[in-house]
């Protein structure tokens, strides 16, 4: 099991969070207190792993190049995947007055933050435990006479692959994924055979590519629930999308190397 350290670098590398806000990061069935996330931030931050960067009375983490090549170097050992699932389904059900509205919405955004798959407006899923988290926004909002939770074993009539694509758009997110590499690959392309039209130099035009893929990455990456594999199709284009933006950074590096291209003469 991913300790916490690795799962904010996980967060960062594939792009899930950038901004240091502890109501808002939460990893499958593990719960953090909002003190752990800080002191863990801190200490990579100490460590040289990640930066943080303040705009607007906001903090934004960054991953640095040191701890980039820590998630690279991790990522054969096995900690660099979804949660495993105890095959049991959460569901949140809520009943909010219509005078508190405004709590409501902020209720819905929050489930909708976590992960959670809308079943109705007021009865919300996930495969993940997150009672804990849910206890402490309902004493935060003093909403705890108006939510329930329940955990479920199964639907009848319906596997967890069924459930999850009934109520999350899962093969939307995957068409995205499969998109993304397919798009961006042919930008590449181009590219390569200098046929962008343009006057830029040819590392402004990779600069610009891979700012372009990475916020059409982290733009698929925020509506992706990040459910446990098992729930996800065989094709699930994921890992192929975060290997691609990988080989694009590794082209561009070897593209920038002095002489690295430059025909052996005798």
């Amino acid at each position: 099991m991913a300790s916490l350290r690795n799962q904010i670098l996980i967060s960062l590398y594939e792009g899930l969070i950038y901004l240091l806000n502890p109501y808002e990061m939460s990893w499958g069935n593990q719960q953090y207190t909002t003190n752990s996330i800080y002191k863990a931030v801190s200490r990579l931050e100490k460590d040289g792993l990640l930066k943080k960067r303040r705009k607007e009375n906001k903090v934004y983490l960054h991953l640095t190049e040191k701890g980039k090549n820590a998630i690279r170097a991790h990522r054969k050992a096995g900690w660099h995947s979804r949660q495993t699932w105890d095959e049991k389904w959460r569901v949140v059900i809520f009943d909010v007055p219509e005078k508190r509205a405004k709590a409501r919405r902020y209720l819905r955004s929050y489930l909708k933050s976590l992960g959670f798959g809308k079943v109705q407006r007021s009865i919300w899923i996930t495969p993940y435990d997150f009672g804990n988290l849910i206890n402490h926004f309902s004493r935060k909002m003093d909403l705890s006479d108006c939510i329930y939770q329940m955990t479920v074993e199964k639907f009848r009539g319906l596997n967890g692959v069924e459930v999850a694509q009934s109520f999350w758009r899962i093969k939307t997110i995957n068409s995205e994924y499969q998109d993304l590499v397919i798009i961006h690959s042919d930008r590449l392309r181009q590219i390569h055979n200098n046929k962008d039209k343009t006057d830029l130099p040819e590392s402004q035009l990779r600069k610009r590519f891979l700012s372009s893929l990475l916020w059409d990455y982290q733009t698929i990456a925020a509506r992706d629930p990040h459910l446990p594999v098992q729930l996800l199709p065989a094709d699930w284009a994921q890992q192929k999308a975060l290997d691609f933006i990988e080989q694009a950074k590794n082209t561009f590096k070897l593209m920038d190397s002095p002489g690295l291209f430059t025909p052996h003469t005798k």
